[in-house]
């Protein structure tokens, strides 16, 4: 006879294997990075569930419990609503903020009920009267707050858009709510229907493989003209009000203030995808690409190495996670910052230092340098040897986030000395020194937070800042308020160089910086799509700047707003029409960005089966 314990526990490895199983395929990486969140998260949950299912297998006692029983239970409470007091801190800003929030929610209270009914199980009729009508009271309050012909429903005059806004930035903040708020659903969600399905379908793509390259010239050779040396800072999360440059309130930058003041500050520039999975290999390529993480085989769309190749410059890079997933290991490149070993211990003071050591110790100095480095000084999980802002009594700025002006402002101390090393050396005045982000951050500011599950003016605008050497500064025209994007880098790098002209594709950036005024305008100016890291959520910038359509696929919902006169997107301005033909236009873009690559929706995408 099988004994119950080998039924459980068999029933227990079965639950853990399927979510393994799920949890890997949920991931929108792969590799054993992948495998080894899956295997701990699934573990995790597996113990929780049995845990949980232990007393309707095993019934509870009813006696009271002895003193020191019931002292335990209470110290878990009491630790319990400690780490739900101090979730935000490593939860709140996270990247899967809401499937971790919403996990943590509902772990948080299930297990709170259970050790209240542990401690009182004599009166569970009446706890559990108690928390069956505080439910209903509850929902029937939040849903008087989203039907505005019921009572409060309305309060001071409010539209429907504006208390829907609030809602969703209030579950930003409260875990519990928004995990509610999914629940219960929402009666201002849109019918989605066939625009959800293609959504879906081409976002999180896996198992597919890029079958055309790109190609930003149509005779790439190596160029006769000079070889400036090529620094490129991408600060992850970085975003363009909190420098000085951008921002007149801004009085910790005086570095980069000074380096903005000898170069070309572009005043529009955003990034078309909010996580760095995506913007990054994107800013490689000089091109939109598929909604995939880390796209194989990169090296046909690498047009940043391609350039370095060809134009023999010793390529350079502090070589970070993305890069370690998109290079392939023949690849010649010299790697910096091989001491890291997580993604967020990056940071900005330690590369330069390696660079530094590097360019003083090369044998052939003649040779020209590409260079890139993604510091993570500025993420919200940036894991350094910096130390705190309270220990240097760093002060608290009206309107910023204190954490970050002091990690802004470290890194501007590193550009200082970093800048006044290539002076004394000779070098400044004959590189080419780009300082821009991969995408912003929400951090609060708005009732938003985060960045990689949502589309926000603050999530998608960065800075993006050019330094010339003087030969090329006086030979170039450019735009400064034009609508720019970090797919524009590489294209203007190949145009400096002298490899010309950008071939006009869609997908394509474009040089900022021509000979002619004639030459620039030849180069429409396009809307751009926009796009989420790890949802089915997207956007479009109009080619002006002026207007920011939103459409999320969960809840169905879409936002417009005219960030001229509401540059927060507080307002809601959109009407039926205009949806119409926006939601029209991302599905045209999508399916261009998918035929250029050869992707077929219904293969490669995770989301799409699972939304069937």
């Amino acid at each position: 006879m099988v004994r119950t314990g080998t039924v459980v526990a068999t029933i227990v490895v079965a639950l853990w294997l399927v979510l393994v199983r799920f949890l890997d395929h949920a991931m929108s990486f792969d590799g054993r990075m992948a495998w080894a969140y899956a295997f701990g998260l699934s573990l995790a949950l597996t113990l929780w569930g049995f845990w949980i299912a232990r007393p309707f297998v095993t019934r509870m006692s009813a006696d009271r419990l002895s003193t020191p029983k019931a002292l335990a239970i209470w110290c878990l409470v009491a630790t319990l609503v400690g780490l739900a007091a101090m979730s935000r801190s490593f939860i709140g800003g996270e990247d899967w903020n809401g499937f971790v929030g919403g996990t943590w929610a509902l772990i948080f209270w299930v297990s709170m009920s259970l050790c209240v009914y542990r401690l009182r199980p004599q009166r569970t009729s009446y706890s559990l009267a108690a928390i069956v009508g505080i439910l209903l009271v509850s929902a029937f309050v939040y849903k008087g707050l989203q039907f505005t012909e019921i009572f409060w429903g309305k309060p001071l005059g409010s539209t429907d858009d504006e208390i829907s806004l609030t809602l969703e930035q209030y579950g930003s903040r409260d875990a519990s709510f928004q995990l509610a708020h999914s629940i219960l659903g929402n009666h201002r969600q849109e019918n989605c229907g066939d625009l959800c399905r293609i959504l879906r379908e081409y976002t999180n793509i896996r198992d597919t493989h890029i079958r055309r390259g790109v190609r930003l010239v149509d005779d790439l050779s190596r160029t006769r003209g000079q070889r400036p040396n090529i620094f490129i800072f991408v600060i992850d999360s970085m975003r363009a009000d909190y420098l000085g440059a951008y921002n007149s309130r801004v009085d910790y930058t005086p570095n980069l203030d000074a380096f903005a003041s000898d170069s070309i500050v572009f005043s529009k520039t955003y990034s078309q995808y909010a996580g760095t999975s995506i913007s990054e290999p994107a800013i490689w390529a000089g091109a939109q690409l598929l909604h995939t993480h880390f796209p194989q085989p990169f090296d046909s769309v690498n047009s940043l190495r391609t350039l370095a190749r060809t134009d023999n410059y010793e390529l350079v890079a502090s070589f970070d996670t993305v890069l370690k997933q998109l290079f392939a290991p023949a690849d010649t490149l010299t790697k910096l910052d091989a001491d890291k070993q997580l993604w967020n211990q990056y940071e900005a003071c330690s590369t330069v230092q390696q660079l530094e050591n590097h360019l003083d110790s090369r044998a052939n100095k003649s040779e020209p340098v590409l260079f890139y480095t993604q510091p993570m000084n500025v993420h919200q999980f940036a894991r350094n040897d910096v130390p705190s802002p309270k220990s240097q009594h760093w002060p608290d700025r009206p309107g910023f986030q204190t954490r970050i002006t002091y990690e802004v402002h470290w890194v501007d101390s590193c550009f200082g000395q970093f800048f006044n090393y290539l002076k004394q050396r000779g070098l400044y005045d004959n590189s080419i020194i780009i300082v821009t982000s991969d995408h912003g951050d929400a951090t609060g500011e708005f009732g938003r937070t985060s960045h990689s599950t949502s589309i926000w003016p603050e999530i998608m605008r960065v800075p993006l800042i050019v330094h010339l050497p003087a030969h090329l500064r006086s030979h170039v025209f450019y735009d400064d308020a034009r609508l720019s994007t970090l797919t524009d880098i590489t294209p203007t790098l190949y145009y400096l160089l002298g490899h010309r002209p950008i071939r006009q594709n869609p997908l394509y950036g474009r040089p900022l910086l021509t000979r002619t005024r004639q030459e620039l305008d030849a180069y429409p100016q396009r809307d751009l799509l926009l796009a989420s890291d790890v949802r089915a959520v997207y956007g479009i910038l109009t080619s002006d700047g002026h207007y920011l359509y939103t459409t999320y696929d969960s809840p169905a919902q879409s936002y417009l707003f005219d960030l001229p006169s509401d540059p927060n997107a507080q307002h809601n301005v959109l009407t039926p029409a205009l949806k119409e033909r926006y939601d029209e236009q991302i599905i045209e873009q999508l399916q261009m960005v998918g035929d250029y690559y050869g992707f077929k929706p219904g293969v490669g995408s995770l989301l799409a089966s699972a939304g069937r």
